[in-house]
């Protein structure tokens, strides 16, 4: 999902400084700024929401298999 961001901003932003009169590098180098720009804000979101959810209690999710402390001697 964050590729698609990055590419529709890139698109549009390039879109927009051509139509505005800029050349075509100049356009695709703009585009490719805002692109950057607006992954790099994605990213340090999801750093932040991710440091700043709730922790998750022992077992939430865990396999159904057993940990080795909890699996019946195989020597008895």
């Amino acid at each position: 999902m964050g590729t698609a961001i990055a590419m529709t901003v890139l698109a549009v932003r390039s879109q927009a400084l051509a139509d505005a009169g800029a050349n075509d590098t100049a356009a695709q180098v703009g585009g490719m700024q805002w692109a950057f720009g607006v992954g790099a804000i994605l990213g340090v979101g999801i750093v932040a929401v991710s440091v700043l959810m709730p922790h998750r209690p022992d077992g939430f999710g865990a396999d159904s298999v057993d940990s080795p402390d909890t699996q019946p001697d195989a020597a008895h």
